[in-house]
């Protein structure tokens, strides 16, 4: 099952960190990043939650399997958070359309396997009680059949046919543009009373590095502080 289920891979900061845990503006984390600093990047408003793995195992026949974890096989939740996540994936509706979306929206037959990647967020998880007053999952990201990632505008549409909570979209702009938008808070969070955390973006153009790693970042606020 760790095959069919692994954990959602790292999310590089841009620079690299001194002794004092500041960042070295100009140092770039990795390669990659610095290369690709003028490009166009997708990017989303970043949720402050745990992470979360739904799996859904499916064919043209139904639901098979669901399961859900956190960030690591061992993470621990509460009851509430619990009982909102077994609301979500146990929900005969909530499957019927995963497998509209996945097999039947595609004129397949299946089988699918699909992992949900998101936060469980809201109230009693990090500071989330001004998101939501209960927990809660949003999505933001989406991995079929252990190969495919979905670009952020399919992600977005596969999180309304599911009728899942989907982390907002900011815009389409250079990482550079993103720092002096962090740099200055220019942007609003969705939740009215929320200090936005930061964003997270993606290449346009979905890229991996040569050790098959997607390319994904980072920009927070209280690094820029």
């Amino acid at each position: 099952m760790s095959d069919e289920f692994p954990e959602y891979h790292k999310i590089n900061s841009l620079f690299k960190r001194d002794e004092r845990n500041r960042f070295m503006i100009g140092e770039w984390s990795t390669p990659e990043l610095g290369f690709l600093a003028d490009c166009p990047w997708q990017w989303t408003e970043k949720v402050d939650g745990t992470n979360i793995r739904l799996l859904l195992q499916m064919d043209a026949d139904g639901v098979n399997w669901t399961e859900y974890r956190g960030r690591t096989d061992n993470a621990q939740f509460s009851k509430p958070l619990i009982d909102a996540l077994e609301s979500i994936i146990n929900d005969s509706a909530f499957q019927d359309r995963a497998v509209k979306t996945f097999i039947g929206d595609q004129g397949g037959t299946g089988p699918a396997d699909v992992i949900l990647f998101g936060e469980g967020y809201g109230a009693g998880i990090q500071k989330g009680g001004a998101y939501r007053d209960t927990p809660g999952f949003i999505l933001f990201d989406v991995l079929i059949d252990g190969q495919w990632w979905m670009t952020p505008e399919n992600m977005r549409n596969i999180g309304g046919n599911l009728g899942l909570d989907v982390v907002p979209f900011v815009g389409e702009f250079s990482i550079h543009d993103a720092i002096e938008l962090v740099q200055s808070i220019g942007f609003k969070s969705e939740w009215d009373g929320v200090q936005p955390e930061g964003l997270v973006g993606v290449p346009s153009a979905p890229l991996f590095d040569r050790r098959k790693r997607r390319i994904v970042t980072k920009v927070k606020v209280k690094d820029f502080q």
